[in-house]
Parts: C-alpha cells; sequence; structure tokens
C-alpha cells in the first residue's frame, strides 16, 4: 500500500479504527506498512507519516462511524447478518449511504 494523501486523513482513518475496536470490532488482519523514505531531506510532508497499514475488521456493527463513513483508507469492514432478511436490509442501508 501505498500513503495516504495527507497526515491529516491519515489522522481520520486511525481514530475510525480506534472507535471501531473500542466498540467492539476486532482487528483480524493487519499488514505492516512498507516504510517510504521522505522525498527530500527538507520536506515538511514525509511519506513516512502517511502509511496506514491494511486491516480487516470484523465484528462492525452498522452503527460504527467505520462502517458508515467512507474511510479513504486500506480498511475493510464486515459484518454479519443473521439471516436472509438482515442481509438484505443491510446491503440496503449501505448502498443508500453511498449515495
Amino acid at each position: 500500500m501505498g500513503p495516504i494523501i495527507s497526515a491529516p486523513q491519515r489522522a481520520l482513518i486511525m481514530e475510525q479504527l480506534q472507535e471501531a475496536v473500542a466498540q467492539g470490532a476486532r482487528v483480524v488482519a493487519q499488514q505492516e506498512p512498507h516504510l517510504v523514505p521522505a522525498p527530500a531531506a527538507d520536506s515538511t510532508d514525509r511519506m513516512s507519516d502517511r502509511q496506514v497499514p491494511a486491516v480487516v475488521l470484523a465484528g462492525v456493527t452498522t452503527a460504527m462511524r467505520v462502517w458508515q463513513e467512507e474511510t479513504f483508507g486500506p480498511v475493510l469492514a464486515v459484518t454479519c447478518a443473521r439471516d436472509r432478511g438482515r442481509r438484505h436490509r443491510v446491503g440496503r442501508k449501505w448502498h443508500a449511504l453511498r449515495g
């Protein structure tokens, strides 16, 4: 995975991940980020400061921010449905959130 577009975006992604875990989601897979050196010695925008590991979260609920908002990062949020009816409701709600 490459660097995230900006340090503030990286902070938002990490915040969404931390909130999800605090609310009961589990990290079931995580990739170590490849450290990318700064593009120049005098650069203030270090690419290595914008790395986010690829993460798979399980146990995500539809009430969690990581499910409701775009993360714009390497995050896969997985939720389970008890039955076909719930699966369809969750799918329709997800599509409605995405427009």
